[in-house]
């Protein structure tokens, strides 16, 4: 089950995505910029998961991974406060988010 875990946190760079794909770089990043391929930034690159680039071979949308409807002001001004408080060293739990919201 771990293993299971483990394969789909993995990510690709665009250069091996491009070679799995055996497509050019431009195209993947094509992808990217069309929002066709979900992928995330860090720093200054982009990584892709697994899991995304699988969504992506087999024709379901991105999308698909969010189907939950976007967050309110006061939710997003919720998060940012827990975001702020985590920064001052200040310990925050999901469980009171959560509590706060009725998950």
């Amino acid at each position: 089950m771990a293993d299971v875990l483990e394969e789909r946190l993995k990510a690709l760079t665009v250069a091996q995505v491009a070679e799995r794909l055996q497509v050019e770089i431009r195209t993947v990043y094509g992808l990217l910029k069309r929002r066709e391929l979900r992928a995330v930034k860090i720093g200054r690159v982009w990584r892709v998961p697994l899991e995304a680039l699988d969504r992506y071979l087999t024709g379901r949308k991105p999308e698909a991974d969010y189907d939950e409807e976007p967050l309110s002001a006061e939710e997003l001004a919720d998060v940012e406060a827990s975001l702020e408080a985590i920064q001052r060293g200040e310990y925050v739990t999901l469980e009171a988010l959560e509590r706060k919201y009725g998950l």
